[in-house]
């Protein structure tokens, strides 16, 4: 038994696809330079969010592909260098949450993915704003008032650097 999942990939099995199975097959669907972005490379790096029911992958600007099934396709003529997790290419925290909030249209949805990456130690609110400033500015008004009212941030980053250098340490756990 088997299934497919996009055009060339099939699971050896035909059961539902987890949700790894579905970023191999994405990552597989979309070529070698392919960077999974978005919600599912912001849980890689360690922020505690719900995945999205697309895959996000960003992709070069000159591959003519189209979005199927569960694959939200991207092209982009800044293609992130990747980050490899279990080896899977993910783009960098700052450039996955943008690309997760440029989508968002719930404003507390918006804030959690803006503030769990500083709040976890993964990037700070200036590499935020350094991402969204370089990139495409199309859906961007509500990402920038959003920015403009968390400010720096700077207790939560520490916060988040403090909880990470913690889990290394045999110490109990902090009250904080």
């Amino acid at each position: 038994p088997w299934r497919r999942l996009l055009p060339g990939v099939i699971m050896l099995g035909d059961g539902e696809p987890t949700r790894r199975q579905q970023l191999r097959a994405a990552v597989h669907y979309t070529g070698p330079d392919a960077v999974v972005s978005g919600l599912d490379a912001l849980r890689a790096c360690g922020a505690p969010l719900m995945p999205s029911r697309e895959v996000q992958v960003l992709v070069p600007p000159e591959r003519r592909m189209q979005s199927r099934d569960f694959v939200s396709i991207e092209r982009t003529s800044r293609l992130p260098g990747p980050v490899l997790r279990d080896r899977l290419p993910f783009a960098p925290p700052a450039r996955a949450a943008m690309d997760a909030a440029r989508r968002e249209t719930d404003y507390d949805r918006l804030r959690r993915v803006l503030t769990l990456p500083v709040y976890y130690g993964l990037c700070t609110v200036a590499d935020l704003r350094a991402e969204l400033d370089a990139g495409n500015q199309r859906g961007s008004a509500a990402v920038r008032g959003m920015l403009r009212d968390l400010g720096s941030m700077g207790d939560t980053y520490l916060h988040g650097t403090a909880r990470e250098l913690l889990k290394s340490i045999p110490l109990p756990p902090p009250a904080w």
